[in-house]
């Protein structure tokens, strides 16, 4: 194997390894900002209605789960481009 792909390999791992981890801190990110949600929406109208008010943290909520979806997918290689990358490099007969 020569070197030059031993280092893109390596650098793919790499960037597939930040990915990852970029992944789990918008998780503690979004996990952050839900609660404050959740907590606004408790103390601005929770109170006064007895609690039978409309919920509309869910919308942000929503929304934030959406795009964690999407940028897990990515974080763990089921794209359309990481696809591509593969099926693209050629093989050498076994």
């Amino acid at each position: 194997m020569p070197i030059s792909d031993a280092d893109e390999i390596r650098a793919a791992a790499r960037a597939r390894l930040k990915a990852r981890n970029d992944f789990k801190i918008m998780l503690a990110i979004f996990g952050v900002i839900i609660v404050v949600l959740v907590a606004i929406g408790f103390f601005s109208t929770g109170r006064q209605t007895g609690f039978t008010s409309y919920f509309w943290p869910v919308w942000p909520i929503l929304g934030m789960t959406i795009a964690a979806v999407f940028v897990g997918l990515d974080a763990n290689g089921i794209t359309r481009r990481t696809s591509a990358k593969r099926t693209s490099t050629p093989r050498s007969p076994a």
